[in-house]
């Protein structure tokens, strides 16, 4: 027997920013459709991650040795600045 309950998914939670930090670990550097994926899907997220999630995803694009292929260097700058912006918003300073 099936039911057609949704998983609730807190967005805020920190195991959940653990896996949002993840996928966007696998993805620097690569060269395939996935950066973009993942920055589309995390992008409206950021209002809703914690702190620590947003503070360690600015320093792993930041500090990242590759970025991929020259498009998906522009994904990364663009969900950095995105990143920033949700950063400056709530008056957190970019992680050393």
């Amino acid at each position: 027997m099936s039911t057609n309950k949704k998983p609730n998914i807190d967005l805020a939670d920190h195991d959940f920013g653990c896996l949002v930090t993840c996928a966007i670990r696998y993805c620097l550097g690569r060269c395939t459709y996935m950066p973009k994926l993942v920055c589309d899907f995390v992008f409206p997220l950021l209002p809703y991650l914690d702190d620590q999630t947003i503070g360690c995803m600015e320093r792993d694009i930041r500090e990242a040795p590759s970025y991929g292929m020259d498009c998906d260097y522009a994904t990364w700058m663009q969900f950095l600045k995105q990143i920033r912006a949700e950063m400056e918003r709530r008056h957190i300073a970019p992680w050393q």
